[in-house]
């Protein structure tokens, strides 16, 4: 297809590291004495803009810029996404500032998971109202038994009626989290009790924001108010979790008599 190009002097935001460039190349090829390279805007699809750009390189250096469309009003109003990583490792090797390669991935993975956060909050809440209707639930299927859902504190406890009906008196109790279940990178905290037998029986799980001794309380807490509520008793003389202060603080406070 051919073009009216125009002669241009703006130089298309392809090399600025600190933004999303709004260009993205459609063809490259060698001519007999120049490279040629041609790029058309990103927002071709969602705002329908039809600007392109074009560039020859010449063998001694010299670029020539040509323009065959303008960007559409709308387009044209859109600010540069800022390039969150590159910003952060530019910062990084600049020398201004110390930063591990681990803590770069750390702060860009916290910045892409607390986006997800706030935008699936309001989602969140309302699944779980649609799941937390006990009568409706049946005997083995899993409901949401309590929750705190906020963009900065997450806890969302999962049981079953089935799973209750075998917690009576458990004498002992397990409790411990997991990782890399969900693409949030939240832990996950199972809870257990043994039965006479011996055999481990899951009787919930907990989808929490952090590992806080505030937070592994909330769970057995929680559990055992749903126990209560449903005409059982946890008090176990027993819980075994790992040495996390985390976990023993909590089984501290909730029930300080246990070994």
């Amino acid at each position: 297809m051919k073009f009216n190009w125009l002669p241009s002097t703006d130089i298309p935001d392809t090399e600025d590291n600190d933004y999303i460039s709004k260009w993205k190349i459609v063809t490259r090829r060698r001519l007999k004495n120049c490279l040629q390279t041609i790029f058309s805007c990103k927002s071709k699809k969602s705002l329908v803009c039809l600007a392109l750009t074009r560039i020859d390189e010449y063998d001694n250096g010299v670029k020539s810029l040509y323009t065959a469309f303008n960007y559409t009003n709308r387009c044209q109003l859109l600010p540069l996404k800022p390039n969150i990583k590159n910003q952060v490792i530019k910062l990084h090797l600049s020398g201004g500032i110390t930063i591990s390669n681990s803590k770069i991935y750390s702060v860009l993975g916290n910045y892409k998971r607390n986006i997800k956060v706030y935008g699936l909050t309001n989602i969140l809440k309302g699944y779980i109202n649609q799941n937390t209707l006990f009568k409706t639930i049946g005997f083995t299927e899993a409901y949401i038994c309590t929750y705190t859902v906020n963009p900065d504190d997450i806890k969302i406890l999962v049981t079953s009626k089935h799973l209750m009906s075998l917690t009576k008196h458990p004498k002992m109790l397990h409790i411990d989290a997991t990782y890399r279940l969900i693409d949030l990178g939240y832990p996950v905290i199972v809870v257990g009790i043994t039965d006479a037998n011996g055999m481990f029986i899951l009787i919930g799980i907990a989808i929490v924001s952090n590992e806080s001794a505030d937070t592994y309380f909330w769970v057995m807490d929680s559990l055992r108010q749903e126990i209560e509520n449903k005409g059982g008793f946890l008090n176990p003389y027993h819980i075994i979790g790992d040495s996390a202060p985390s976990i023993t603080n909590a089984i501290q406070k909730f029930n300080p008599n246990c070994i």
